[in-house]
């Protein structure tokens, strides 16, 4: 595989930028050529000011990662360097104490003092033990960490797919179908590095070349600069595929300018290529144009103006060409007026509109426009009040003239008083006729009813009525005579009188008297009596109403365990309050002690979630802290890694388990009065090939409380604590 030498040179500069009142810092990598610095950039003025980093470096976090692995899986390696802000920090890997060879399958990072090196489709000859060395000015520091790589087997354990990937990610390293002595050759350069003599900075310098032969497993390819490797920066990429390699310069500087030197070797030999970069330097202040074709016409419009103004062209005395034209409509129509006057280019034209005399209001029924000499004037929805003489006046510096017309609107009248029977005026009299012997019955039929008796009550209102607030009341009567015309009934309450309102709904048709009430309360309840009377006499008829009140205010507990469930919410409010910061008295606490112990876990298969679930007392301690180490070290915390300490209970669960995550975990409890630590061993086995888990599991915290769930196939507990 090509691979390329890499030596991590990584320096760290921050920028402090003021606009104003706002402090802007910004992190940017820089080469070992710059100076590292910290630069204060002020409008106008620029101060710098160093940094001062005291101490040697040191790993807090020791070298650590995969340790096993088959050819062709991937592998990671992480670490925690401090300081992390020493801008004087060299970083250099080593692998078998040889600088290690950096290829498109290796990727090396650093940020904030964090170090991961990330490599996939791992070789056999990626076996061996790989260093980390930390230099500044004040010391240096080592870690170290190995790896084997074991050989595949390609028959046993794969299935097609697997067989196909691996077809497709060998195909750099294996050539079947080429001879071996066609690979085993001195490489030779085919197409050479070229110049690049005009590249400014800022741009991107792009550097390309070809070598053979191409599937040789032990060609590699090294960049120098002026002699030097390369260093690896977020500008700089480098590729090497099918024997064309290629170096791209991102954001070219001044510094990268210099001689730059592909060199390729294997077994047999070396070859080498090299090319020049020169960079054109860009000035702080940019005094050209960044759009030069438009120069000519910028000039052009200067020129007018330095030219002498041209003397303003004379008009004479505006005239109408067309006059407006006299307009008769019905109401609600649309109505325009139109002239032309001229001249129509004199800049001092005015125009203006009049009607009877008056300025017309414009608004959303009077629209009037003037454009190059035509005038136009239109009237929307046009009303009788409209009509009268409408005058346009256009004026100018040499005078004035102007033109009028006279609209006439007629109205429409808003009720049609003409009958509509298809007989005319005919079949109109016929009807009032019919109409005048119905209205002389009535009048008698009312003459010979003088004689109607006292009215009586033929059924009287039930005794006495309870109800429950908010029921509907309703009362019905019957009162006899039901066709006497001067019948009247009256309802009333504890003596006033009830009127026909929201609440109350009061009816008497054809004798039936009701009185309805939608919803009762307790200040509706008394004596209800209906008044019936005309001109002969009067009836009465009463009842009693009683309302039963609710409680206004429901002073019990909802919980649906009832008061037990209140009284346990009292207890867990009680145990979380905090009155300020409680002292502890070293005489009545405890060392913490792990009543329940976690089980191991063995032959879990990856993917699926490994769960450890121990108790721990005493619950209620404040200064109690537990801490989780995995193989000696401090667990890290990632998205996969969940852990829980809650009302005495201890959880650790990981989320999609590998098998680099077998090994052995501790659970350590520390307070003021002693520690504690528990052991739990964890053995994650590979999955068989085309199997999948369903297992799932979820931690939560909702309202202070914990809350695990584990959801298995169609099988889920919920656990609340």
């Amino acid at each position: 595989m090509p691979r390329i030498l890499n030596q991590v040179k990584t320096f760290m500069q921050k920028t402090f930028r003021v606009n104003k009142k706002k402090v802007k810092v910004e992190k940017t990598f820089q080469t070992e050529s710059e100076e590292s610095d910290l630069e204060l950039k002020e409008t106008p003025s620029t101060m710098k000011a160093d940094i001062l980093i005291d101490k040697a470096p040191k790993f807090t976090i020791e070298l650590n990662g995969t340790s096993i692995t088959e050819e062709g899986g991937s592998a990671c390696f992480e670490a925690q360097i401090e300081p992390s802000d020493d801008p004087t920090l060299n970083i250099e890997v080593y692998h078998n104490g040889e600088p290690m060879a950096s290829t498109h399958r290796s990727r090396i990072s650093f940020n904030s003092g964090h170090f991961s090196l990330e490599m996939s489709h791992c070789l056999l000859t990626d076996s061996g033990e790989y260093s980390i060395i930390t230099r500044n000015d004040y010391g240096t520091s080592v870690s170290s960490y190995r790896i084997d790589v074991k050989e595949k087997k390609e028959n046993e354990g794969q299935n097609y797919e697997q067989l196909d990937m691996k077809s497709e990610t060998s195909q750099e390293t294996e050539q079947p179908s080429r001879p071996l002595n066609q690979m085993s050759k001195i490489p030779v350069i085919t197409q050479s590095l070229k110049d690049l003599e005009e590249i400014v900075e800022g741009q991107t310098a792009h550097f390309r070349c070809q070598v053979m032969p191409i599937g040789d497993p032990n060609l590699v390819i090294e960049w120098f600069k002026n002699g030097k490797p390369v260093p690896h920066s977020y500008r700089i990429t480098r590729c090497h595929s099918f024997g064309y390699v290629t170096l791209q310069i991102g954001h070219v500087r001044s510094d990268d300018e210099g001689l730059y030197t592909c060199r390729a070797s294997n077994p047999h030999g070396e070859v080498s290529s090299e090319a020049n970069l020169k960079i054109i330097k860009n000035h702080w202040l940019l005094e050209g144009t960044f759009h030069p074709q438009a120069l000519p016409l910028i000039n052009a419009l200067e020129e007018l103006k330095r030219r002498g103004s041209h003397p303003e062209p004379i008009y004479d005395i505006p005239i109408f060409e067309t006059q407006l034209q006299n307009v008769i409509c019905q109401e609600g129509d649309s109505v325009q007026f139109q002239c032309k006057v001229h001249p129509a280019k004199d800049p001092s034209l005015k125009i203006e509109y009049f009607v009877r005399g008056k300025p017309i209001p414009f608004g959303a029924r009077f629209k009037g426009t003037s454009a190059f000499g035509l005038i136009s004037f239109t009237i929307n929805n046009c009303r009788p009040d409209d009509s009268g003489e409408y005058m346009v006046v256009a004026s100018t510096n040499k005078g004035k003239c102007s033109t009028a017309a006279v609209l006439k609107c007629s109205e429409k009248s808003d009720i049609n008083v003409q009958t509509q029977h298809p007989q005319g005026m005919a079949g109109l009299e016929k009807i009032k006729d019919i109409d005048n012997r119905a209205n002389s019955k009535v009048n008698q039929q009312h003459m010979a009813n003088i004689g109607f008796p006292a009215p009586k009550w033929v059924k009287i209102l039930q005794p006495e009525i309870r109800l429950e607030e908010s029921q509907p009341l309703r009362l019905e009567a019957v009162v006899a005579p039901k066709h006497d015309p001067n019948l009247q009934v009256e309802w009333s309450l504890n003596g006033k009188s009830l009127e026909q309102g929201s609440r109350y709904n009061i009816t008497s048709e054809f004798g039936s008297v009701t009185l309805h009430l939608n919803a009762i309360y307790e200040r509706d309840q008394g004596i209800y009596t209906c008044r019936a009377w005309n001109n002969v006499g009067q009836a009465f008829t009463s009842t009693s109403v009683f309302c039963t009140s609710k409680e206004g205010l429901v002073v019990g507990t909802q919980h649906p365990k009832g008061k037990q469930g209140y009284e346990k919410i009292e207890q867990l409010e009680r145990s979380l309050k905090k009155d300020g910061v409680k002292s502890c008295d070293p005489e009545s606490g405890s060392p913490p002690i792990f009543v329940k112990q976690f089980e191991d876990i063995d032959n879990l298969n990856e993917g699926e979630t490994a769960r450890f679930e121990a108790t721990l007392k005493p619950e209620g301690d404040q200064t109690m802290k537990v801490e989780w180490l995995y193989n000696g070290s401090v667990l890290n915390a990632s998205h996969r890694i969940k852990t829980v300490y809650a009302f005495g209970s201890v959880v650790l669960e990981i989320l999609s388990s590998t098998k680099e995550d077998s090994g052995i975990y501790t659970c350590r409890a520390v307070n003021m009065w002693g520690q504690a630590e528990v052991n739990v061993r964890l053995d994650c086995v590979e999955n068989p090939a085309g199997q999948m888990s369903q297992l799932k599991s979820n931690v939560k915290v909702r309202n202070n409380l914990t809350i695990f769930s584990v959801n298995n196939n169609d099988n889920q507990r919920n656990i609340d604590e």
